[in-house]
């Protein structure tokens, strides 16, 4: 009886929190614009997958012809402007960002980019709900609540919650995948394993990083069998094919599900998967998303990025935890310590692209966020121990995240730790791009615009035009100068002059983020010579630019433009 009332009362803590989290995230939906990925084709074929999945329009998948499901009431169009190959594009991520935008837009009426996200925000409160049945056995639910609470106040993560429709989910899925396999390693259920072949399916359809938490799984059960090895003096053979097997049926099925998933697949599927291969190799933004060993040098921007990012207090929580989790000789930890060591090193491995701050390891949030937790436990614990009251550490560990998301708000992926000097240390020392890197307030940069001139003008956007152009429909009276493009970022000297010239007869606006590795000779004449409209800075250090291009700008001394 007594058991049954305190798993009554687990669950119930767990849907409040649930509950809780929805509540206090689901307004803040609608505090960004769109990303800058998302809108380079997986809302375009999104909305696509979406007409063939619930539809059963295969023409939807001739993505060279026009369709309806490329515009819908209140919706841009989403078939103009750039877009990535549809062999670069996994469907499921975005299959649900558009089932979301079906049900939340053209259902219940909400602004169409907040419906596209709010499948994001539903999907991590359903990866908690997941998390805390898979995990009902063997992890306090204490401590997995307690780490999505910090998930939630990591500042880099909450924005990610928020917008990300790809890394977010992936990331959720190769957290559940570790939790899921240690699940079946205590019970050997088939249902268990099935389980865990259809999380690396699904996580695998989001990204085909996946397949390195199945490197950490195969590594994890190596070192445990290699251990009972040295123990008993003897290998465990029969243990070593139930391992072994389960792996093979793990991949296996994942593969199919993740291949399953993709439509685009089902026909010349070895091509297309050639041409998945040759974009992640050779055709991805820098450099290939795949190592190339003929680059020697290995690079450890990605650990210094996750260090930086992390707020110094849970660093030292997580290093609390790890000691007392090693102490305990917990091998829940061990496994999840290993699925952290290898989502940051896949990204330290020679040639393989890192950009964009921490979101090509954002599963290294909540894996670290698990040894926070058990360091609250243990400061917890020491606490009780020597009878001091727990008010005030609680009070700190509440007030501390807020105070660090506060200043940063709503782009909070902008914060760096204060061990690293903050945003300005990290740019001067290994990342320039950091800040605003996927232009998320180009929305509001748009309505401040149309504010300040409110009779309309003209808009040059020189760094990720394609937000810009996506986000026109929102403000009439703005036209868009045509000036870069994903493909092409520099543009030539008689451009920039006609640009100047165009700035005398009328008004011109020039909107663009602070991210040298895009600027070209337009964005860095207007940042030395011009008088900027309104800078938006973090940490004081500038995030987004805003000008007038006219003669009446220039700073003193300048003489802009050199004809």
């Amino acid at each position: 009886m007594a058991r049954s009332a305190l798993s009554c009362w687990r669950n119930g803590a767990t849907v409040a929190v649930v509950l809780g989290l929805g509540l206090a995230l689901w307004p803040q939906l609608g505090a960004y614009g769109p990303n800058w990925d998302e809108a380079l084709g997986p809302l375009f074929y999104g909305e696509r997958y979406a007409a063939f999945y619930l539809e059963g329009d295969t023409s939807a998948l001739q993505f060279e012809r026009p369709h309806g499901a490329d515009r819908g009431p209140g919706h841009p169009d989403l078939a103009q402007g750039p877009r990535f190959k549809p062999w670069a594009i996994w469907a499921l991520p975005n299959f649900l960002s558009s089932l979301g935008c079906r049900i939340f837009h053209r259902g219940l009426g909400l602004e169409w980019l907040v419906a596209h996200h709010a499948t994001n925000l539903l999907l991590f409160l359903a990866f908690v709900l997941a998390a805390a049945w898979i995990t009902a056995s063997f992890l306090p639910r204490s401590r997995l609540l307690l780490a999505t609470l910090l998930c939630v106040l990591s500042p880099h993560f909450h924005t990610h919650l928020l917008v990300n429709t790809k890394d977010l989910p992936m990331a959720l899925g190769s957290t559940l995948l570790l939790l899921a396999w240690y699940r079946w390693r205590l019970s050997f259920r088939r249902f268990d394993l099935l389980l865990c072949a259809l999380i690396f399916g699904l996580a695998l359809s989001i990204k085909v990083f996946a397949l390195f938490q199945l490197v950490a799984i195969g590594c994890f059960e190596a070192a445990a069998l290699a251990l009972s090895w040295f123990n008993l003096g003897r290998p465990e053979f029969g243990r070593v094919r139930r391992v072994g097997t389960a792996l093979l049926i793990v991949a296996g099925i994942g593969v199919l599900v993740a291949c399953a998933s993709w439509p685009y697949l089902w026909d010349d599927t070895f091509e297309r998967l050639r041409q998945h291969w040759v974009y992640l190799r050779v055709e991805s933004m820098r450099g290939g998303l795949v190592p190339d060993f003929s680059r020697r040098a290995w690079q450890f921007e990605a650990l210094a990025s996750f260090f930086c990012a992390t707020p110094s207090w849970w660093l030292g929580l997580a290093v609390l935890g790890g000691v007392a989790a090693w102490r305990r000789r917990s091998t829940l930890a061990a496994l999840l310590a290993l699925g952290l060591f290898f989502e940051l090193y896949k990204n330290c491995l020679p040639g393989v692209a890192r950009y964009d701050g921490i979101r090509h390891f954002l599963a290294a949030v909540p894996l670290s966020a698990f040894f926070a937790a058990e360091g609250v436990a243990a400061v917890a614990a020491a606490l009780r121990t020597h009878r001091v009251p727990v008010a005030l550490p609680a009070a700190f560990l509440a007030l501390a995240p807020l105070h660090q998301l506060g200043p940063y708000y709503p782009w909070t992926y902008c914060y760096y730790n204060g061990l690293c000097g903050g945003l300005g240390g990290v740019r001067s020392s290994f990342d320039p791009d950091a800040g605003d890197y996927w232009a998320l307030s180009y929305r509001e940069g748009l309505a401040a615009v149309a504010r300040r001139f409110p009779q309309g003008a003209l808009l040059t956007v020189p760094i990720a035009e394609h937000l810009a152009a996506l986000l026109g429909p929102e403000q009439p009276g703005l036209r868009l100068v045509p000036t870069v493009t994903p493909q092409r970022i520099s543009l030539e000297p008689e451009e920039v002059r006609a640009l100047v010239e165009l700035g005398e007869r009328q008004a011109l606006v020039a909107l663009f983020i602070e991210r040298p590795g895009f600027d070209n000779d337009f964005t860095r004449l207007l940042k030395h010579s011009y008088v900027p409209l309104e800078v938006m800075e973090r940490d004081g250090q500038p995030i987004r630019w805003l000008f007038l291009v006219h003669s009446s700008k220039l700073r003193d001394g300048s003489r802009g433009i050199v004809r």
